[in-house]
Order: C-alpha cells, then sequence, then structure tokens
C-alpha cells in the first residue's frame, strides 16, 4: 500500500513540474488545472491509505492462547546455574510482554508461559512468534547452549480459557516434539487420531 502511495506523491510532483512548463507553452490557465489534479491526487492516495488503516483498526480483535516453552531449560540450569538460568527465563518473559500489542502474559513456573494474545489477522501471531524467536536467539552469544523455545497455539473459538490453553498446550507439547517448526497450532481432529491410536 505504502509503494502506491509513494507513486501517486511522485505523480503530483509530476504534475508540478508538467504545470511549470505549461507556463510558457500554453499560459497561465492550463496551470491551475495540472496543479488542482495533483492536489486531487495527493488528496485520494491520503484518503485510500487512510481508509484502509481506519478499517483495520475497526475490526474486531480475535483471541488465541499462545503457550510457550524453554525445552532445554534443565540444560540451561547444568550449564550456566541456577541464577542465570532464571535471569534468562525472565528476559524471555520481558520479550514476550514487550512484543505484545494486546493481551496478557501468565507465567507458568520457571520456563513456559501462556500469553493470551489478541490479533485482528492470523499473519500478527506468525510474526509475534518470530519476533519473540529472534530476540531470543540474541540472548546467548557464548557460542555454548542455545535456547530452545517452542510454541503452541490455540484459536479461541470458545470463551473457556483453561480448555483453550489445555489445547495450546498439547500444540507446544506437539511442537517440541519435532526439529522445526518453531509453533505449531493444535488440531482437534490430529488429536483424536493421537488419542485412538494410544487406545
Amino acid at each position: 500500500m505504502k509503494k502506491w502511495l509513494y507513486l501517486l506523491l511522485f505523480s503530483d510532483y509530476l504534475c508540478i513540474i508538467v504545470g511549470i512548463l505549461t507556463i510558457y507553452v500554453l499560459g497561465y490557465a492550463e496551470v491551475y488545472l495540472v496543479v488542482a489534479l495533483g492536489v486531487v491526487a495527493v488528496v485520494t492516495g491520503l484518503c485510500v491509505y487512510n481508509t484502509n488503516e481506519f478499517r483495520y483498526k475497526l475490526a474486531p480483535t480475535k483471541k488465541a492462547i499462545i503457550y510457550a516453552d524453554i525445552t532445554n531449560y534443565k540444560l540451561l540450569l547444568l550449564h550456566y546455574g541456577k541464577r542465570k538460568a532464571r535471569r534468562l527465563a525472565s528476559l524471555i518473559n520481558d520479550s514476550l510482554f514487550f512484543n505484545l500489542k494486546r493481551g496478557c502474559i501468565n507465567r507458568k513456573g520457571s520456563n513456559q508461559y501462556s500469553v493470551l494474545f489478541e490479533y485482528r489477522t492470523k499473519n500478527e501471531i506468525t510474526n509475534y512468534i518470530e519476533k519473540v524467536s529472534e530476540e531470543v536467539s540474541c540472548l546467548l552469544n557464548d557460542g555454548g547452549v542455545h535456547i530452545i523455545l517452542k510454541f503452541g497455539i490455540q484459536m479461541c473459538y470458545e470463551d473457556d480459557y483453561e480448555t483453550n490453553e489445555t489445547k495450546a498446550e498439547i500444540a507446544c507439547i506437539k511442537a517440541k516434539s519435532k526439529s522445526s517448526p518453531v509453533y505449531y497450532f493444535y488440531d482437534d481432529e490430529e488429536f483424536e487420531k493421537l488419542l485412538k491410536s494410544k487406545k
């Protein structure tokens, strides 16, 4: 969208240049027409841009539970000691909090976090996780143990917080069982298949 705005602004400057040249070719009367067209182009571009922003902000927010787990926390304890491991867990909590635009965080023990995430588009969830993961990856640069942070996500179609959080935790366990991806969305059908396979 910003690219179109820049193009509209560029077209405005182009109209002004054309208007100046028109002074020498056609006279002053046509200049006002060209400048007016340029102003219309700018105003139209700004209105379209602001309207889309306005619609986005007015869109109703949805909720999701993001369950995060430091999967190698015990290894961090052994390698760095209790004090530094707790400090790292606290810094991860800060990253989850400061990157959260709408919602709240509930810390679950020393190495797990439950985030109530309010969003308008699904991309906001993945962008949030990617941003946090990027920051967490920079916490340790001594060439030692890397922090492994996994996420489980449950879209809240119902208001039962505990059930949604449990499903997000299950999705996080699923993400922990794989080398990738970093996050996993809870799937009812897949979970039912898993339960049947264990019977």
